[in-house]
C-alpha cells in the first residue's frame, strides 16, 4: 500500500470534494495517521495470513504423513508375510504352488485396493474440508478487505 504525502492527500481531498485545505491542516494530520494505522493493520493482517497459509500446508504434511505411515508399515507387513507364507508353501507342496500363489495374490491385492482405496477417501475427504475451510477463511477476508476499502473511501 502506498502512502501518499501531506500534498498528496490535500489533491485528493481537492479532487474529490472540491474543497481547499493546506498540508499543515489538522485533518490532513489525521489522515496521515489514519492511512499509516490502516497500512501497518493491512501489513500484520498480511503477515498473519502467511503464517497461517504456512501453519495449513505444515498440519497437511503432518496428517498425510499419518496417514500414509500406516499404509507403507501394512504393505511392509503383507509384503513379509507373503514371503514366508511363499517359503513355506513351495516347501511343502511344489505341484501346488501356482495356484496357492494366484490365491494370495489376489487376496493380498484386494485387501491392499480395499485398504488403500479406505485411506485415499480419508485423504481426500480431508482435503476437501481444509479445502473448503479455507476457501470460507479467504471469502471472509476478502469480504472484510471490500468493507474496510468502501467504508475507507467512502469516507
Amino acid at each position: 500500500m502506498k502512502l501518499l504525502d501531506a500534498d498528496e492527500l490535500v489533491a485528493r481531498v481537492f479532487a474529490k470534494t472540491g474543497l481547499k485545505i493546506d498540508a499543515d491542516d489538522p485533518a490532513i494530520h489525521d489522515m496521515l495517521i489514519q492511512q499509516a494505522v490502516m497500512a501497518a493493520v493491512l501489513e500484520n493482517f498480511q503477515q498473519q495470513q502467511a503464517e497461517q497459509n504456512r501453519q495449513t500446508t505444515e498440519n497437511f504434511q503432518v496428517a498425510f504423513a499419518e496417514t500414509a505411515a500406516p499404509v507403507i508399515a501394512a504393505t511392509e507387513q503383507l509384503e513379509r508375510q507373503k514371503k514366508y507364507l511363499l517359503a513355506e508353501i513351495m516347501q511343502a507342496n511344489a505341484a501346488d504352488l501356482n495356484q496357492i500363489e494366484n490365491k494370495l495374490l489376489g487376496i493380498v491385492g484386494q485387501k491392499m485396493q480395499k485398504k488403500v482405496g479406505q485411506e485415499q477417501q480419508a485423504f481426500l475427504d480431508s482435503l476437501k474440508m481444509l479445502l473448503l475451510n479455507f476457501a470460507v477463511a479467504w471469502l471472509i477476508v476478502w469480504v472484510l478487505v471490500q468493507i474496510a476499502l468502501v467504508w475507507w473511501f467512502g469516507h
